[in-house]
């Protein structure tokens, strides 16, 4: 399948490695090659024709695991056991031309979620890379104890009010 550039230039959809959202215009969507480099820009329109009529799943390669993250109270609980506050769910395949991940279970965009590769780097989709799991969890658990400390805090001063 191809989408058609605002230059009028045609793409082929297997080569698109990944797509943002372009922050200067919202109609647009950015086209980017393996290297991360932009191939093409598309509106908004033509994007959501591409995704409508092209949304195969390809295999995975084994070694990937969607993690599945805890709530931040959730975390703080998980903290006795490392390197298993996130529960890993097999990639068996990636669907869709934004790479959403498939697994026997399913997946849920509305948690939280990161990928571990292979190599034993994690990602989290549209966001940051850590270079071991033990990295990741231990950015969570920091995480976690913020949102616990920040809501201890405005109950404290409900509290004062």
């Amino acid at each position: 399948m191809f989408i058609e550039t605002i230059k009028g230039e045609f793409i082929n959809t297997d080569y698109i490695v990944s797509v943002d959202k372009s922050s200067a215009d919202e109609d647009l969507w950015i086209i980017r090659d393996a290297d991360g480099g932009i191939i093409g820009r598309v509106h908004d329109e033509e994007w959501r024709k591409a995704q409508e009529g092209h949304d195969p799943i390809v295999a995975a390669s084994p070694g990937y695991f969607l993690l599945c993250v805890p709530e931040p109270e959730d975390i703080v609980d998980a903290l006795s056991e490392p390197g298993q506050m996130c529960l890993r769910d097999p990639i068996i395949g990636w669907r869709g031309l934004q790479a959403i991940p498939v697994t026997l279970d399913g997946y849920d965009e509305s948690q939280r979620s990161a990928i571990l590769c292979p190599d034993g780097r994690v990602i989290e989709p549209q966001c940051t890379t850590y270079d071991s799991i033990a990295e990741f969890e231990a950015a969570m658990v920091r995480m976690a104890l913020d949102a616990v400390d920040r809501s201890a805090k405005a109950r404290k001063a409900k509290t004062a009010a």
